[in-house]
């Protein structure tokens, strides 16, 4: 896997006041006149914003594969989907440069998934970063775990039982019903389309009421073609003849 050159990291800017000696004039001078005018934030502020997201997109770049990393793994994970979260806050609210950053870290995911960059099982819980931030999670992220999980034949008869496994991964002790459905929704969110129906649809036979409960959140799931195949999978969606006792 190629890596990309690090970047230096950048320190935390330091607090600007006024009389500073060391302070250039002309800065000063633009932050009178955007006080003044009641301007927004100055360019180094969006400039210090947008490399902020695009350093901790690169720390997550750098990390290896799962059995290899470092206990500072968990912190470069917990920073880049903090970081999303709150850019995507911030362009909701109508922030141009937040907008604008998010648009160039799409561009650099798919450029480092297209130079095969992020290991997938790191593309796996990006995806669900990106899901629980609710930002979108792109077709070519998708793509790429889907071979990596072996294509269309590993939807074959023969893997329900282990994706079934896989849906319900790192979740079977969730009781309620609701945080469970965020739950595999989430882990499921980097899968292609045919994964997802697989996984969510596999929910619907269990035995344990909590796990049909959740299925039935599939029912409103974004992805139309994942709730389709949520109804279909349940009693009700059969028609009256096929419901009626002899």
């Amino acid at each position: 896997m190629v890596k990309r050159a690090s970047k230096a990291k950048r320190g935390a800017p330091k607090p600007m006041g006024f009389g500073m000696p060391d302070l250039p004039q002309e800065l000063i001078e633009q932050l009178l006149e955007a006080l003044t005018k009641g301007g927004g934030p100055m360019p180094l502020a969006e400039e210090s914003a947008a490399d902020e997201l695009e350093a901790a997109f690169q720390d997550f770049l750098e990390l290896d594969e799962p059995k290899e990393r470092d206990k500072g793994a968990d912190e470069v994970i917990s920073h880049l989907a903090d970081r999303l979260d709150q850019f995507r806050v911030d362009a909701n609210g109508g922030d141009p440069r937040a907008r604008d950053a998010l648009k160039k870290f799409h561009a650099g995911l798919d450029l480092a998934i297209a130079d095969e960059e992020i290991h997938p099982a790191n593309l796996i819980m990006l995806g669900k970063i990106l899901w629980t931030a609710q930002l979108p999670v792109s077709e070519k992220l998708r793509e790429f775990v889907g071979e990596a999980m072996g294509g269309d034949a590993a939807l074959a008869p023969e893997n329900a039982e282990p994706i079934a496994k896989l849906a319900m991964r790192a979740v079977e002790s969730i009781e309620d019903p609701f945080e469970l459905y965020d739950a595999v929704s989430s882990n499921m969110a980097a899968f292609p389309t045919k994964f997802r129906v697989a996984l969510a649809t596999s929910l619907v036979a269990t035995r344990k009421s909590a796990v049909r409960m959740a299925a039935v959140g599939f029912v409103l799931h974004p992805d139309e073609e994942v709730a389709r195949a949520v109804i279909k999978a349940f009693p009700f969606s059969a028609p009256p003849s096929a419901l009626k006792t002899p």
